[in-house]
């Protein structure tokens, strides 16, 4: 259940938590229906449990804490999904229900459980994504301008790329190896390109990372900021439009397909508080996904993003947004804190609101993000 935009890390601990919670309620569902193939709700509830409570929280919590949306949305739409999963797409079957979001990002997957079948076959991957706002524009692949860039052009995770032609793997941010490959697999054309990506994080690490002047982020360089999220954000845009006009149509869909989980490889299942929708059992879903594989890509810069549009024929099926910025990644203190400062732990030293990490702050880098807008597509209908 990846999330959209940035949280607080409370949040993104609670959003973790209540993944494992999801499991534990669609495997007691499916006993409840007598369709589970093993009975093991309680213990995985009983993980669940053990899971919150490592973190500080009761039970109780989830329920009438300040993110109890999250909660109330699986309550509300979970005993559909699995009433629909046995009426519609798996009649006559008995279903098992397992998380497996830890393992599956390790291994550079989507998916956040999986569903076993009693019938056989390979386990089910379903990626799963509860927002507490509007789901019907959710956010796939958080990424720098360069992994951005490579993961149109290699496969790999966290960085870290194949070389088809050396069968060697190379670091996305390793000039030197990271150019040969590109050398290697026939795009020379773009290693300038690719250098001017690097001069976009070069320029703003040295700013913002480095430079006195941003020791602290206050009102007067905060404009500053984001005048360079601006600018920065152009640039990139304008560098992958060229990587793009250089690539054959048919590597640019494959890759977008992939990235907001359209291939087909993994299933997904969107919800908010008030609307749900997924692969396994909605045919106007099942239908759209099928249409955009068929269908062919085409892309455009527009402000400070690309968009990309999944076409059938002359007919435009889904936008999809990728906006250009820089991502603080925490790079500033951003609670408050006394006015004497207070001891960070992971910094090792007494920070003051407002102030630079001197190792987070490292982490700072270009960004995109990836929104896909479902809303004008019926699935939630």
């Amino acid at each position: 259940m990846r999330r959209g935009g940035h949280v607080h890390v409370d949040e993104h601990h609670v959003q973790d938590a209540l993944e494992v919670y999801a499991v534990a309620r669609m495997q007691k569902l499916a006993q409840d229906r007598g369709m589970a193939i093993t009975a093991d709700a309680d213990e995985k509830l009983a993980a669940f449990i053990d899971y919150a409570a490592a973190r500080g929280y009761t039970p109780g919590f989830f329920d009438t804490g300040p993110w109890a949306v999250y909660k109330r949305s699986y309550d509300h739409h979970l005993p559909a999904f699995v009433g629909r999963l046995a009426d519609t797409a798996f009649p006559g079957e008995r279903l098992d229900f397992l998380s497996v979001e830890t393992e599956y990002r390790a291994a550079g997957l989507k998916g956040d459980f999986v569903i076993v079948r009693s019938f056989g076959g390979p386990l089910i991957s379903v990626s799963m994504k509860n927002y507490r706002g509007d789901i019907r524009r959710p956010q796939f692949n958080a990424q720098t301008y360069n992994s951005f860039a490579l993961g149109l052009l290699f496969e790999g995770q966290v960085g870290v790329y194949a070389d088809p032609i050396t069968g060697g793997r190379f670091k996305g941010s390793s000039v030197v190896p990271r150019d040969a490959a590109l050398v290697a697999n026939g795009y020379a054309a773009l290693v300038p390109l690719m250098h001017q990506l690097d001069e976009l994080n070069r320029q703003i690490k040295a700013e913002f990372v480095y430079d006195p002047r941003f020791e602290f982020l206050d009102e007067t360089n905060e404009a500053i900021y984001k005048a360079e999220c601006k600018r920065v954000g152009d640039a990139g845009a304008d560098i992958l439009v060229e990587i793009l006009a250089l690539l054959d149509p048919g590597q640019i869909k494959a890759r977008l397909l992939k990235m907001t989980g359209l291939d087909g490889a993994e299933e997904t299942l969107l919800m908010d508080a008030e609307r749900c929708s997924d692969t396994l059992t909605n045919p106007t879903f099942r239908a759209l996904r099928d249409t955009v594989q068929a269908g062919h890509v085409e892309f455009e810069r527009r402000g400070q993003s690309i968009v990309f549009m999944f076409a059938d024929g002359a007919r435009r099926v889904l936008p999809v947004n990728v906006p250009f910025t820089i991502n603080k990644n925490g790079a500033w203190i951003s609670d408050p804190t006394p006015p004497e400062g207070a001891f960070h732990v992971k910094e090792g030293k007494v920070l003051l609101f407002g102030q630079r990490r001197p190792k987070k702050s490292k982490e700072l880098a270009t960004s995109i993000n990836t929104y896909v807008d479902f809303a004008a597509t019926g699935i939630f209908d």
